[in-house]
């Protein structure tokens, strides 16, 4: 990783699939999926500027990376810059599925404060606090599309329970079963990888990266909320089964009735072939 000097730096970080360029400022992720959290190096919000003092604009960050500012500890950040950081992630306010705000940890002589797509760390600059931040955002990032997928699914689910069961429903097809099936079942298998995170905290080195990661996993519930997600898949995953395995049996009894019902009619054909034959 490149050495700097001790200085206010901000990043936007991103990240992206292992097959795609890798550069200085990348981290790889350990798991669940191999992951790069990009670190682009960006100019930062105003009140890192001397000039301007205190005063800070409300700078938004690109929809799809998270803006991360580094101030050096000690005297060598002054006191109103680290209020004027701590107003600056205030400002991020959380959107209606996101079931916390303003996190801070400190470890280490490390001190981060967290909120929605806005991060200031405040210590002594190292990749391994970036790769802690990065890790655990990833993985906050990928549960909540999760758990705003699930809200949004109850409705459906339910409408098509109600087509399953009642006689006046419009039947559920086999291609939409299947494709929510599918869905269903790759969300639980992502669980289950996302759980291998927490379970096996010690695969994440260094030390530093898994107590940043833990200690913000624990703030935000990450547990919790990854049973609650497993729970409403589980549920998901096996209404879907048992649907598909209905829809595919009625489709199957439909075909064989229509087969049976050819082999009837090529009887009958024949028996009146030969009773035209007989009376001749």
């Amino acid at each position: 990783m490149t050495s700097h000097a001790q200085k206010p730096r901000a990043w936007l970080l991103t990240f992206k699939n292992a097959t795609e360029r890798v550069t200085d400022e990348d981290v790889w992720l350990d798991l669940p999926d191999p992951t790069l959290a990009s670190f682009r190096e960006i100019a930062g919000p105003d009140w890192l500027i001397p000039e301007i003092g205190n005063r800070h604009t409300v700078r938004r960050a690109d929809s799809d990376g998270w803006e991360i500012v580094f101030l050096p500890a000690g005297s060598s950040t002054p006191y109103a810059t680290q209020k004027s950081a701590e107003a600056w992630v205030g400002e991020s306010r959380p959107g209606p599925d996101v079931g916390f705000s303003l996190i801070e940890i400190a470890l280490q002589g490390v001190r981060i404060l967290r909120a929605e797509r806005r991060i200031v760390v405040i210590g002594s600059e190292d990749w391994s606090i970036r790769k802690g931040v990065a890790q655990f955002e990833w993985l906050n990032d990928q549960l909540r599309q999760l758990e705003s997928r699930i809200f949004k699914r109850w409705k459906p689910i339910e409408d098509d329970v109600r087509s399953l069961y009642a006689s006046h429903a419009r039947p559920l097809s086999h291609p939409k079963v299947g494709e929510a099936a599918t869905e269903a079942t790759l969300a639980r298998n992502w669980l289950v990888r996302a759980e291998s995170v927490l379970d096996r905290p010690d695969l994440i080195t260094p030390p530093l990266a898994r107590r940043i990661f833990l200690e913000l996993s624990l703030r935000s519930e990450m547990a919790t909320r990854l049973r609650a997600a497993e729970r409403a898949v589980e549920n998901s995953v096996a209404f879907y089964e048992h649907a598909f395995s209905w829809v595919s049996e009625r489709q199957y009894a439909h075909k064989s009735l229509v087969v049976e019902f050819g082999i009837f009619i090529a009887i009958l054909l024949e028996i009146a072939l030969q009773l035209w034959e007989l009376l001749r």
